[in-house]
């Protein structure tokens, strides 16, 4: 391991020297030529696209729908709530988000209802926090010939106004079930995934089914991720990077020898 000569082990490096490190001309080897193999850049979204999180995306939304009156009771009967939810992701990311699931069950899955949501969410939350860094990196890697891909605990529709901004070529993310409601005879949520939760190993599970599917080079491609759920992601690939890690996930970046980005709003 390094010495400790400054705040950080492993100082924060810019996107320019990661990507001169990971040698930008890979696309020009012959290797990449005889087997024609994509490169994908697969990405986290909350803590290294956004300084954002699947809940807080849930309450600009919820919060968009109620009178003042309903807000004073909402909000600290869902503070309580937020605080279960902090303890549970700190013990399965997998089990956090089967349970935040639940806050969806009953409400209308409609189209319009969707595309109402992930509206709200974006101009009220999430626009505002987006990193300037991620987007500018993005698009070099767009430039470079890489495949972007997120790959993210968020539910999928929520985000598709952040996924149109930077420009996603595809997109790996929580699906929410649903069903009918024998009332109305319209699609509501039923309070579960579909499938497991993308989250810890099946980050690893999606991409590498990904990777078959579309001739991906994994060991061409790269992975940017900030947390301990995005660690098996990081492995999937020949060039991991770490965005503005906590101090679990910059010690196995020190030990690992992965670069590390500081980015910020």
């Amino acid at each position: 391991r390094k010495p400790r000569g400054s705040r950080y082990a492993t100082p924060p490096l810019s996107f320019s020297e990661i990507t001169n490190m990971a040698g930008a001309g890979a696309d020009d080897s012959s290797e990449t030529k005889k087997t024609q193999k994509q490169r994908c850049a697969f990405f986290d979204l909350d803590g290294t696209i956004c300084a954002s999180n699947v809940v807080f995306q849930f309450i600009a939304w919820r919060m968009s729908t109620l009178s003042v009156f309903e807000k004073i009771l909402w909000a600290p009967l869902y503070a309580v709530k937020c605080a279960f939810y902090l303890v549970l992701d700190k013990i399965s990311r997998t089990a956090f988000n089967n349970a935040f699931a639940k806050d969806f069950k009953g409400l209308s899955a409609t189209k319009t209802a969707k595309q109402e949501m992930a509206d709200v969410c974006f101009h009220k939350y999430l626009k505002k926090k987006v990193f300037p860094d991620a987007i500018e990196a993005i698009g070099v890697l767009k430039q470079q010939g890489f495949k972007v891909v997120l790959v993210t605990g968020s539910i999928n529709f929520m985000i598709k106004n952040v996924v149109d901004l930077i420009g996603a070529d595809h997109v790996i993310a929580n699906e929410l079930e649903t069903e009918l409601d024998p009332t109305t005879g319209t699609s509501k949520f039923s309070g579960k995934l579909q499938g497991k939760a993308v989250a810890d190993d099946e980050k690893a599970v999606r991409i590498l089914a990904y990777a078959k599917e579309n001739s991906v080079d994994l060991i061409a491609s790269r992975a940017y991720g900030d947390a301990l759920a995005d660690l098996q992601m990081l492995q999937a690939v020949g060039n991991p990077a770490v965005v503005s890690p906590k101090s679990a996930m910059r010690r196995i970046a020190e030990e690992e020898g992965w670069p590390v980005l500081q980015w910020s709003l």
